[in-house]
Parts: C-alpha cells; structure tokens; sequence
C-alpha cells in the first residue's frame, strides 16, 4: 500500500526567505559589536602582557614583560565568510609571537614547539622541562565575556528594532 502525500511549502519558503533577509540586515550591528569586542580583550591582553612582575611569572598568572615583543604583536581580526545563503561573522584576538600559544597553554616535558626549527629540535631534545601554562588572552577573555555577551545582546536587540522585527 503506497501514501502520497502533498505540502505546499510555499508559505514556509516564504517565511524563510523573511528571516534570512532579516539576518542580513542585522549583519552591520553584530559587526561592529564583535570588532569592538575583540579590539578590548586585545588591549586588556596587551595591559596584562605590559604589568611589570618578576621573571619568570608564577604559573597561572600572565607572562612577564622582558623585551615587550608579546605585547607588541596582540592584534584583533574581523572575519566575514559566506556559505551559501548564510554569512558567518566572527572575531578573534591573535598573539603573533611564536612562544605565546606555549605561554598561554603551557608545555608537557618533552613537548616541542612546531615552529622551532630542526636544529632548535636537536638542542631540545636533550632538554626534557615542563612549563605551566600563562595564560593572558584566555584571562582577558575571562574577565571580559559578560561585557560581550552583552554588547552583542544590545546589537542584536537594535538590528531588530531598526528592521522592525
């Protein structure tokens, strides 16, 4: 025994059609909200990196400031991507500086950076240390994700209202 059944979908199509419109006219606020976001943690990143403390700082707390060269490369960036009908927007805080991801999560022993090149290899091989991690852009991040949360809830809220949502 075989069932056919029809829809029409052309309301729902419709009503789709709305909503990914809508979506896109918000695209500027959350923007914006995100880029200025980012711009923050990256100079609350830059502030911690920047605090004089002793050498080597103690696990768990931001990295101490020796030459300045962690601090110097923090950047913010914007990224915009669409897939099909959709954008995705984002925004992320970059430290450029080869040693920070092992700062921020640490080190097992005998872990060695991908970068560090065949002879630096070499050298540390002989050389088994651990180093906990100092962590600064995820304690930036920290300090400031109920601030994001709500700059990004107030542009939302706005592209709403200004499309008339």
């Amino acid at each position: 025994m075989a069932y056919e059944i029809e829809l029409d979908t052309s309301e729902a199509n419709r009503a789709l059609a709305t909503l990914l419109a809508a979506g896109r006219k918000m695209v500027p606020e959350i923007q914006a909200a995100l880029a200025s976001s980012a711009r923050e943690v990256a100079k609350d990143t830059r502030a911690l990196l920047r605090q004089s403390s002793d050498s080597p700082s103690p696990p768990g707390q931001p990295p101490a400031k020796v030459t300045g060269a962690l601090a110097r490369s923090v950047r913010a960036r914007q990224t915009r991507r669409r897939r099909g009908g959709l954008v995705q927007l984002g925004a992320s805080v970059a430290v450029t500086e080869f040693y920070a991801r092992t700062l921020e999560t640490g080190r097992r022993a005998g872990q060695v950076s991908r970068k560090a090149g065949l002879v630096r290899r070499r050298r540390l091989a002989t050389q088994v240390f651990a180093m906990a991690a100092r962590p600064h852009v995820t304690r930036a991040l920290e300090l400031k994700a109920d601030v994001i949360a709500d700059r990004i809830r107030l542009a939302i809220t706005a592209a709403l209202q200004r499309i008339g949502a």
